[in-house]
């Protein structure tokens, strides 16, 4: 199957999955916490959710009454990469490309050593499908290259889950997949 076929059928699914686990986003941080992935973070890049995907409120919530920095995603034009930019209970928001919230330019610009990744769908082995922008991969691939304690996670439904993924060159591999269950390691192929 072709990737934007991928896309297309993973896009209905994950509508499907959210309206019947609305309430999966409440144990994502408990999961995470307990991990040393978390344990070992400073710097924690997540995202604002939008439509159905599993929603990072509460999550993002947590991060920072844990006492980590969070940043969150920008695409600033002209632009390639996505910036990070840190974020709090004071921070103003604005609507972005693709009408996603994210920091305003006040906000400082940081380099997060955990990036929490959204998807349409996944697979066992860390590949995953986004919007097709491209904007994680290329950003995966230079902080990857920037560090090599540097990690990254797959946020998503459980369900959400598909036996392969159709890879292509730029498509970068996420270490970690975390859901309503459980965080797990990638698999290698």
């Amino acid at each position: 199957m072709l990737k934007v076929e991928q896309r297309v059928l993973a896009a209905k699914k994950r509508k499907e999955i959210f309206e019947l686990n609305r309430l999966a986003n409440k144990k994502l941080f408990n999961i995470l916490k307990e991990s040393d992935l978390f344990l070992e973070s400073k710097i924690i890049a997540s995202y604002s959710s939008i439509r159905d995907e599993i929603q990072t409120e509460d999550l993002n919530r947590n991060i920072i009454s844990s006492g980590k920095t969070l940043c969150l995603p920008s695409i600033e034009q002209n632009n390639n990469y996505l910036l990070f930019r840190i974020f709090n209970d004071k921070t103003l928001m604005k609507t972005g490309k693709f009408d996603i919230k994210h920091p305003d330019r006040d906000s400082k610009c940081t380099t997060p050593d955990l990036l929490l990744v959204p998807c349409l769908c996944f697979d066992q082995f860390g590949h995953r499908i986004g919007y097709g922008g491209g904007y994680y991969d290329r950003t995966l691939k230079k902080l990857k290259l920037s560090s090599s304690k540097f990690k990254s996670v797959i946020v998503a439904f459980n369900s959400q889950e598909i036996d392969k993924i159709k890879i292509e060159d730029n498509d970068q591999k996420i270490d970690y997949i975390l859901t309503e269950d459980k965080l797990r390691k990638s698999k290698l192929l």
